[in-house]
């Protein structure tokens, strides 16, 4: 059963991950991928978790992160599947000695082998609320205002809106009564004032760039190097979370859980090769799309797999895995 026949009967129920896909949406193919999969193991589940309705809040942004992750995972279904053209046997499955599930199951040279999937979510949790970006834009601000969100599940009350605008009020008003002209905006704003102490008690920033007649906010996500942030995500870097712990490397959730490979859907850039030359140690090319590292920070994966889209991926296999079932495409 294909997305236009669930549609046609019905069986979309308001507010579900699966109500916020439109016609002619470009994640059309990934989903329908997936409704291919009826049938097999897991299946079912994943289908009511995709249909089912949720709430859904102007302060918050969960159910846009839920479908980003969900539509990950439908991605690299099809990526699996078509791209690399394995047979997918299992949804939510756990690997053996293992009473974590990964994601997707499928044969690879006649084994079954366990992907977890991961998506870099950074550009949906830190979207800011509905209610946070028109708080700004109300404020009436003479600089453009780009606010970023890092409260995570955490409402953004009314509250919260009316001190925003008259802490943004304030800031652009002691910017322009300062005396040091060499910046041409004001410096950003942290919110709350704890912020100023504490880094890890920050719930929003707001960037401030002069407004010009056509100007449009840049994106959400901070002007940070991109490789040196995947790098932290995938592979581990001693980077701390907003509470002040270490994070943890997605190569070592997946190891946890007993997965194969980490399969991690990134941005549309930097290039993949960049990417993987910059996270990477002793990269050894054997194909357009693979290659090899002896990085030890893999562990016991068999590799990674990086993708943008079905067909636009690059895989890193551990040459020091001692399974050597590796993909080679």
């Amino acid at each position: 059963m294909l997305f236009e026949e669930l549609k046609s009967k019905g069986l979309i129920q308001p507010g579900s991950c699966a109500s916020m896909v439109e016609n002619n949406d470009p994640c059309l193919p990934a989903i329908n991928h997936f409704l291919s999969l009826q049938g097999i193991p897991g299946f079912d589940a994943k289908k009511n978790e995709f249909l089912r309705g949720r709430k859904s809040l102007p302060e918050k942004n969960s159910r846009e992160v839920d479908f980003a992750g969900l539509l990950a995972e439908f991605e690299a279904m099809r990526l699996i599947g078509k791209g690399l053209g394995l047979t997918i046997v299992g949804l939510e499955q756990a690997p053996p000695e293992s009473q974590k599930k990964c994601d997707i199951v499928a044969a690879l040279n006649g084994t079954e082998t366990f992907f977890e999937v991961k998506n870099r979510s950074a550009v949906h949790t830190q979207k800011p609320p509905g209610a946070l970006q028109q708080a700004v834009r109300e404020a009436g601000l003479p600089f453009d205002g780009r606010p970023e969100w890092f409260g995570g599940q955490k409402n953004f009350t009314s509250a919260d809106a009316t001190q925003i605008k008259a802490a943004s009020r304030q800031h652009i008003k002691e910017f322009q009564q300062g005396t040091n002209r060499r910046r041409k905006s004001p410096a950003p704003l942290y919110w709350p004032e704890i912020a100023k102490v504490d880094r890890y008690k920050k719930q929003v920033v707001v960037y401030f760039k002069p407004r010009k007649p056509t100007s449009n906010p840049s994106g959400y996500l901070a002007d940070v190097d991109l490789i040196k942030d995947y790098c932290s995500y995938i592979l581990g870097t001693g980077k701390s979370g907003k509470d002040g712990r270490r994070m943890s490397p997605m190569v070592q959730a997946a190891e946890n859980k007993g997965a194969d490979y980490l399969v991690c859907r990134v941005a549309g850039w930097p290039a993949l090769t960049n990417i993987v030359e910059g996270c990477f140690q002793s990269i050894r090319r054997s194909s357009p799309s693979v290659c090899y590292s002896c990085d030890p920070r893999l562990g016991a994966l068999s590799g990674v797999l990086l993708f943008t889209s079905h067909d636009k991926f690059l895989v890193v296999n551990n040459s020091i895995n001692k399974k050597k079932n590796w993909i080679n495409v």
